[in-house]
């Protein structure tokens, strides 16, 4: 694994910096849950639902 030093970097407000952090994690993330069998597509499929639910449950109490 490679280790970045943000002081060598650059610029923390760096918007191409920023970029590479996020998704360099998310592709970690994906990768840690492959191992287990859980792919992308499923990860992706609950925060769907998920969010689905959190809306269905936001509109029910805004209609109390």
């Amino acid at each position: 694994m490679a280790y970045i030093n943000i002081a060598m970097a650059g610029d923390p407000d760096d918007p191409l910096l920023t970029l590479f952090l996020i998704s360099s994690c998310q592709t970690t993330y994906y990768s840690v849950w492959e191992k287990p069998g859980k792919e992308k597509r499923h990860l992706l499929k609950e925060n769907v639902e998920k969010a689905r639910q959190d809306q269905v449950d936001a509109s029910e109490q805004f209609n109390r």
